[in-house]
């Protein structure tokens, strides 16, 4: 029993791993002397890799502060999530209410107790920031704007964002509605993983709707055709942010700031830290999907063995010119038969000069039943007198 409850504590201690763990660049100025990041008029920010949740840099990351339309973030995964469950529909047609007509703000000029598509409501509320089309789709799908609100915090808690509180589609200004830059990375991160299929809406350059045609918010789409995405925000409050994301090779990074002073500088600041983690990070694959890493003994199983396999490719995020510094290592638990090839029984994990960088979980090849005969009873002895 104390064995698994250690076990228990560290494949929750993983599951943390990222905010308890000093960012990247802490750690590589540390042990390779490599510069720090970019000094930045945003008052907070993180820059994580989106393939290893990685942080390489961050500043006041939790500290709780008003998103403004970074919100629309976690407006559009309801709606993407909606439609994937098949809960509505692209093509259904959303009235607007007098509510979401006169709503103040960006807008896409929608015409009270007018009907127009779910589609055409989510493009304009990614691409334009419209308040009239937040509203729309979340009394569409939810009746109310504060129905859909209660559905915001719950898929924001289901993502760990545990610092997060959300009251409007919209994120117009309350005192009871924040998040932190950590919350959004981590939901910028779902919106990628989760919806390729919608992403690519995050990068188109205009809508067009009743003969006006708006650009989108988010001007580095146009000038550095690395960045492809997310979502700008401002309010007065708020200041200006912005949750964007830019691929290069095989490293993509998301990075958040929060409350710039300006558009120049929220755009200076974002591209500052982006080149900055281009320049001196790379994504390295270490094991593809799948892939038996070792193999490790079972007790009281109708197998006496299994291999330990990665279920997701494992990619980790290192300084450049460290792989002489990175080392990896297997950490096994003892394995007791049944076992289930969709629980964790090992850890993979990476580590630049000794300090942990990386960490996840490895699985059982095969699902092994326990044994009903007399090797079961052996184990159990062996069991006994082991340390």
């Amino acid at each position: 029993m104390q064995y698994h409850k250690l076990y228990i504590a560290m494949l929750a201690s993983m599951l943390n791993f990222i905010s308890a763990t000093p960012p990247l660049s802490d750690i590589a100025q540390k042990k390779l002397l490599m510069p720090p990041p970019p000094n930045v008029s945003s008052e907070a920010y993180i820059l994580i890799d989106s393939a290893t949740s990685t942080v390489i840099a961050e500043k006041k990351p939790d500290k709780k502060m008003k998103p403004a339309s970074l919100t629309k973030l976690l407006t559009t995964y309801v709606i993407f999530s909606a439609l994937s469950q098949g809960h509505v529909a692209a093509d259904d047609e959303v009235r607007v209410s007098t509510n979401a007509w006169k709503i103040e703000g960006s807008r896409m000029f929608l015409g009270e107790n007018t009907k127009v598509d779910l589609q055409t409501l989510l493009k304009g509320t990614i691409i334009t920031s419209a308040n009239d089309a937040s509203i729309a789709l979340s009394e569409h799908y939810a009746g109310s704007e504060q129905n859909f609100a209660l559905i915001m915090n719950r898929v924001a808690k289901s993502f760990g964002m545990n610092h997060s509180s959300f009251i409007t589609a919209t994120g117009l200004d309350n005192d009871q509605h924040f998040s932190t830059a950590r919350d959004i990375a981590t939901l910028s991160q779902h919106i990628i993983n989760d919806f390729p299929e919608y992403f690519h809406w995050f990068s188109e350059e205009s809508i067009t709707y009743a003969n006006i045609t708006q650009n989108n918010r988010n001007q580095l789409i146009q000038s550095h055709p690395e960045v492809d995405g997310l979502k700008t925000g401002y309010t007065d409050s708020a200041g200006y942010c912005l949750a964007s994301t830019a691929k290069k090779g095989n490293t993509r990074l998301i990075l958040v700031t929060l409350n710039a002073p300006s558009v120049q500088n929220r755009n200076r600041d974002t591209m500052a830290l982006l080149n900055y983690g281009f320049r001196f990070y790379d994504t390295e694959l270490v094991y593809p999907a799948n892939t038996a890493v070792t193999n490790t003994k079972v007790y009281k199983g109708i197998l006496s063995e299994t291999n330990l396999k990665t279920h997701k490719p494992y990619w980790i995020t290192i300084p450049k010119g460290s792989k002489d510094h990175i080392s990896i290592d297997i950490i096994e638990k003892t394995v007791i038969a049944p076992v289930s090839t969709e629980s964790p029984i090992g850890f993979i994990t990476s580590s630049l000069d000794g300090t942990t960088i990386s960490e996840a979980p490895l699985y059982a090849e095969n699902d092994i039943q326990e044994h009903q005969g007399i090797k079961r009873y052996i184990d159990c002895v062996k069991l006994f007198f082991q340390p």
